[in-house]
């Protein structure tokens, strides 16, 4: 734990605002993991050689390759760098079309759809990340009405026996962790996270050794080392599917009391402790001289 104190962390290119009081605030999630773990500032400057890297940019697809980045910064400074771990270098793209390719990959089975050949009910998207903007539509539709910014999902039969939508908010830190969050809607907001209501649930009391590998697999494919997935399972088929992967996630989420909140907080805490603090073999080390 000494070592780990004396650890220097930053994000490049974006750095994660802490808020004055980042336990009890809807800021991101990795403000409330480093404040407990005592690094209260973020912030990358060229001059210093910090052991944990975070490729931290709060975009759909990168816009620079932080490890390449990095190492030429370093390089112009004229210093020698001992080795220096990023976490998420290989993250790079989070779009729904993404997200789509390698969900087919592990489960065998498409979440998107083509919107003219279709028949059904659809969600059609954004695929840009984030911004929340599903609707239900019935296929096929005509090919004027067919826009190639948007996504056409598979509409999962993810509704509870009171009429509620059911996600499930998977944590990946290195690994799947133990805990999960069970989020549930009103249908007439299924797609808005500020209506949901949420708990907190074990993750081997929902997936099987089977899903959860599968699950560590779709992680590994998009280049993850921490970032939280939106998981849906369809009630009467059982499969899985994931349909949205956030690299800098929010949270814990909206709709937990108090104790529940603070109880997740101190979960993915220590899993990110365990996990990537204390690993020194993350497999996308990096390391300049």
């Amino acid at each position: 734990m000494n070592d780990l104190k004396r650890m220097k962390i930053c994000s490049f290119p974006e750095n994660p605002s802490f808020h004055r009081f980042p336990l009890i605030t809807n800021g991101y999630s990795i403000e409330k993991i480093l404040y407990l773990c005592g690094f209260k500032d973020m912030s990358y400057s060229p001059w210093l050689t910090y052991n944990l890297i975070f490729n931290w940019q709060d975009t759909t697809i990168n816009e620079i390759d932080v490890a390449s980045y990095i190492s030429k910064s370093h390089e112009h400074s004229g210093r020698e760098l001992t080795k220096t771990r990023f976490v998420n270098k290989e993250l790079k793209d989070i779009s729904k079309k993404k997200v789509a390719l390698i969900n087919k990959h592990v489960f065998g089975y498409d979440l998107d759809v083509d919107p003219l050949r279709y028949f059904g009910k659809v969600v059609k998207k954004s695929d840009l990340n984030g911004l929340h903007d599903g609707v239900i539509i019935e296929c096929p539709i005509d090919n004027t009405h067919y826009d190639d910014n948007y996504v056409y999902n598979v509409c999962v039969d993810n509704i509870n026996d009171r009429n509620e939508a059911v996600d499930y908010r998977v944590i990946y830190i290195n690994g799947i962790i133990d805990i999960f969050y069970e989020k549930t809607r009103p249908l007439n907001s299924r797609f808005d996270t500020h209506k949901s209501s949420s708990k907190i649930r074990r993750t081997k009391s929902e997936f099987s050794d089977e899903e959860l590998s599968n699950i560590t697999l779709f992680c590994k494919m998009i280049g993850a080392d921490y970032g939280e997935m939106d998981v849906l399972r369809d009630k009467s088929t059982g499969k899985l599917f994931i349909v949205d992967f956030a690299k800098t996630p929010f949270g814990p989420l909206y709709g937990f009391t108090k104790k529940d909140r603070l109880k997740a907080i101190e979960e993915i805490t220590v899993a990110f402790i365990n996990n990537i603090l204390s690993n020194n073999e993350l497999n996308n080390s990096h390391e300049d001289t």
